[in-house]
């Protein structure tokens, strides 16, 4: 099942990274699609191919052996591992897929992010004591990113205080679940209910709830789905799975995308 992921800017230059040909970059950012959330996927070089590289003249048999030989990948008995996927992806537990690969199963609870346990062990080791005369001048932040809203003086926060990237990231989060949302109204409005959404659940959990949602959502025409405000405001990100509709149609160009894809590909 390939699910939607994220990369992260300083990929890009990332010294061992950029030591890969183009290609077997490409190759490696378009097997996190299809790998599971423990980074398990079949080691099948054609159905790669066919996957990620299905219009390049290449190898990927030879693209695999390298990103095996720089460490990116490990192979084993049919199978592949990307070690790393889990430190880069924000998956929530309750979306979490796994695969047949023996041994491929869901972490606990308390394990399903290791990597943001270290980083909180390390940020409650390394914070310095909060001065008297910190707490008289540093005005509220905002929850989700952290940004100084108003000074303790009333004053407008200083942009160097502020941590570049917090607000365009949350923006770009925004920018993502709006494309997948199948109603676009009351963007602005939509912008700031996300944003008190973003404090109750994840980024990929939101996106994939409307994925999983939007045959039911615009089951009875476009103008009957609820408004993007009014679904993140209901919370509706965590009512129970849908059961299954069955879509009859003679044109799938009329279908979103998604179930364009699905009336393709449904047997027959």
């Amino acid at each position: 099942m390939a699910k939607i992921r994220g990369i992260k800017p300083e990929t890009w230059t990332d010294e061992t990274f950029v030591e890969l040909t183009p290609l077997a970059r490409l190759l490696f950012i378009g097997m996190w699609n299809y790998a599971c959330d423990n980074g398990h996927l079949e080691d099948r070089s054609k159905q790669l191919k066919m996957r990620v590289l299905p219009a390049d003249d290449c190898n990927v048999a030879e693209l695999l052996r390298e990103l095996e030989n720089h460490g990116r990948i490990v192979r084993h008995e049919g199978w592949i591992e990307i070690p790393t996927l889990r430190e880069h992806q924000r998956i929530d537990k309750r979306w979490f897929a796994t695969c047949d690969k023996p041994g491929c199963t869901k972490p606990d609870a308390e394990n399903a992010n290791p990597q943001r346990e270290t980083r909180r062990g390390h940020d409650e080791a390394t914070a310095r004591p909060q001065r008297a005369h910190d707490v008289a001048t540093s005005g509220p932040r905002d929850e989700l990113s952290g940004v100084e809203l108003s000074g303790g003086d009333g004053d407008s926060p200083s942009p160097a205080t502020a941590p570049r990237g917090a607000s365009t990231d949350v923006e770009r989060e925004f920018n993502d679940w709006w494309d997948h949302y199948p109603r676009k109204v009351g963007k602005g409005q939509a912008r700031k209910a996300y944003r008190t959404a973003r404090k109750k659940a994840s980024a990929d959990t939101l996106v994939a709830a409307v994925e999983q949602q939007r045959l039911h959502l615009t089951a009875k025409g476009p103008e009957f789905c609820p408004h993007p405000t009014t679904w993140l405001n209901g919370e509706r990100w965590a009512d129970e799975p849908p059961p299954a509709l069955t879509v009859v149609t003679d044109d799938p160009a009329t279908l979103p995308p998604v179930e364009q894809t699905w009336m393709r590909r449904r047997p027959q």
